[in-house]
């Protein structure tokens, strides 16, 4: 769904809940208090409880569309189950929402030309962010956390 990004993955593993827990707690970082401290491009900074996860992971520039990571750690009979939803920024829907009504709103006391254009560029802008932005963000983070998830072989 590309209208408000967001999308679903599921991870299976062979490895148990506190163990994937374990790992994810290697790898994802708390949101630092210090604003002079920053994550290096490509890491993970959230919070895991015993039962999921949200991250974020970090850009190596801006990226408001780099996508929210909610996570949850589901037991099976054999390993578990990571069942990851993708999000964008509360923030950023709403800023995205706002700044298009705006848009379209003043393009609209000019003519119904102003309003198709205005509504193609924002279009264009959201498909372009959309891309570049959350689809990669999501498919870099997807495999970052599957590689970390991967049961490794017993020596």
């Amino acid at each position: 769904m590309w209208l408000i990004p967001y999308a679903k993955a599921i991870i299976q593993t062979d490895i148990t809940a506190e163990e994937a827990g374990t790992r994810l707690s290697r790898l994802i970082e708390r949101a630092a208090c210090n604003p002079f401290r920053t994550a290096l491009p490509g890491s993970f900074v959230g919070r895991v409880t015993p039962s999921g996860f949200r991250a974020m992971r970090t850009p190596s520039g801006r990226d408001s569309y780099n996508p929210w990571i909610l996570g949850k750690l589901v037991s099976l009979d054999q390993g578990c189950e990571v069942r990851l939803t993708f999000v964008v920024h509360p923030v950023v829907a709403l800023i995205m929402i706002v700044l298009s009504a705006i848009v379209l709103w003043i393009a609209g006391t000019y003519s119904f030309w102003a309003i198709l254009a205005a509504a193609l560029l924002l279009v264009a802008f959201h498909v372009f962010l959309y891309e570049l932005g959350f689809r990669s963000g999501k498919l870099d983070a997807e495999s970052d956390l599957r590689a970390v998830l991967r049961a490794e072989p017993h020596a």
